[in-house]
């Protein structure tokens, strides 16, 4: 986060989160954007919108990002073009409620955990080839606990957060390799607009850009975003099964 110009990758460059980080990283210092996401006039928005705020350059690779077999091809041709990265930003999710029929469910965990996983593994193998650089993977705090209300999005979440838990191993033998599994809690976003936003737990995607930076500063494994999500976690974790079937969450 410090130093000279660093180079930016970021998958799902269209998601509020995204570009909420995107803006406050070009605005600490200059930056080399490179940004893939799979409607091409929206990453062409988001990539003007970015060099207007002071981005040294913005190269755009739309794609279906969210597809397990786009991914080897879209990261090799990122990779084979834009040469080294010091941090790759994947950020690409979607979220199907339980009820919804099955080939939804499957396009969503296809795209939650399978290709998650692939651009992480992907991303991990080109920062060891190359001896440094950071992955920042955003998660969700519903991944902590199965719950009735959204057990099969908690599900890819949980899933992602053991693949960042194994990259974060991984990683630990050079120091200078780091993987920071982000933990946002309700967030107001597209795809949160169904939901009922009231109460004080609801953040906006500046609010969460604002919490990775921290993180990615500092370097942590975990992150949950805002901060007061662990404490709430911790809590819902340790509710006996009973209790938490009960209050339906």
């Amino acid at each position: 986060m410090s130093g000279g110009e660093k180079t930016l990758l970021i998958i799902g460059a269209t998601s509020s989160i995204a570009l909420a980080y995107a803006r406050l990283r070009v605005a600490g210092g200059p930056v080399r954007l490179i940004l893939s996401g799979r409607n091409p006039d929206r990453l062409a928005l988001v990539a003007k919108d970015l060099g207007t705020r002071g981005a040294v350059s913005v190269a755009c690779y739309p794609g279906d990002i969210g597809s397990p077999d786009a991914v080897p091809a879209l990261l090799t041709d990122i990779l084979s073009l834009e040469g080294s990265i010091d941090e790759i930003f994947i950020a690409c999710g979607t979220m199907t409620p339980n009820g919804a029929g099955l080939l939804e469910i499957a396009h969503m965990l296809q795209v939650n955990l399978v290709a998650m996983a692939l651009w992480a593994e992907g991303g991990a193998r080109a920062l060891e080839r190359q001896g440094h650089g950071h992955i920042v993977i955003i998660g969700s705090v519903a991944g902590d606990r199965g719950r009735t209300s959204n057990s099969l999005y908690g599900a890819s979440k949980a899933g992602l957060e053991r693949v960042a838990e194994g990259l974060s191993l991984r990683f630990h033998r050079n120091t200078e390799l780091w993987c920071t599994l982000v933990k946002p809690g309700l967030v107001d976003t597209p795809m949160t607009q169904a939901m009922s936003k009231d109460g004080s737990l609801w953040s906006t995607p500046d609010d969460v850009a604002r919490s990775i930076v921290e993180a990615v500063r500092s370097q942590r494994p975990v992150a949950y975003v805002p901060g007061r999500w662990r404490c709430i976690m911790l809590v819902v974790r340790h509710l006996p099964r009973t209790v938490l079937s009960r209050l339906g969450l």
